[in-house]
């Protein structure tokens, strides 16, 4: 026959997510006006993102950037998704291992064509991650990094002198918000650039 037939085909592709969630000391933070803390928020994303995944029957990881990193393979196994609940089941803790660390052994094991998700407040400097990311990227990954922030670390809206309490390092500090407020947010808003910059450049 001379007639032309379009055939339409729906096809099922597997995807593999992995997530990354940073339980570091700074994580821990909870001002006076947020709901909960950066962590608490964290892992109820992280958590939201794996049930998502296995609902749509796509393979999950999760990494967990605590004192040591704990990594979780990708699996669709009910047992796998129960062990990556129970270790999203633990506060922040003092000194963790950084995001960029994190993503070079992600960069080691990573199948191609993945989903990289990071959930971080990102206290590190962006050049530290950049070589993972160009990994990632090289893989043909999509990085998508999710930055966590307490409203006070947004707004340094203090309003009397205030004793605070570096949560990795313990360290206490003094302060006067009204000498401080301009230059902290200017500090901040640069990083946030930084971090914005280095995930358009590999995007």
């Amino acid at each position: 026959t001379d007639r032309l037939q379009v055939k339409v085909r729906e096809e099922d592709t597997n995807l593999t997510a992995y997530v990354m969630a940073d339980a570091s000391g700074s994580m821990g933070f909870r001002s006076a006006t947020a709901v909960m803390s950066k962590w608490d928020f964290a892992r109820s994303l992280a958590t939201a993102l794996i049930l998502l995944l296995y609902r749509q029957h796509d393979a999950a990881s999760l990494s967990v950037l605590g004192p040591d990193l704990m990594f979780i393979r990708p699996s669709l196994k009910v047992s796998t998704q129960a062990r990556m609940m129970a270790a999203l089941d633990c506060s922040a803790r003092a000194a963790g291992v950084p995001v960029s660390a994190g993503l070079e052994h992600l960069a080691q094991l990573v199948r191609p064509r993945s989903l990289v998700f990071v959930i971080s407040d990102f206290y590190e400097d962006p050049q530290a991650m950049e070589s993972a990311v160009r990994r990632l990227r090289h893989a043909c990954c999509e990085l998508i990094f999710l930055h966590v922030a307490d409203p006070a670390e947004l707004d340094f809206n203090y309003q009397e002198p205030v004793l605070l309490e570096e949560l990795e390092s313990h360290e206490r500090r003094a302060i006067s918000p009204d000498l401080l407020r301009k230059e902290y947010l200017q500090a901040f808003h640069a990083h946030r650039a930084a971090l914005a910059d280095l995930v358009r450049r590999h995007g």
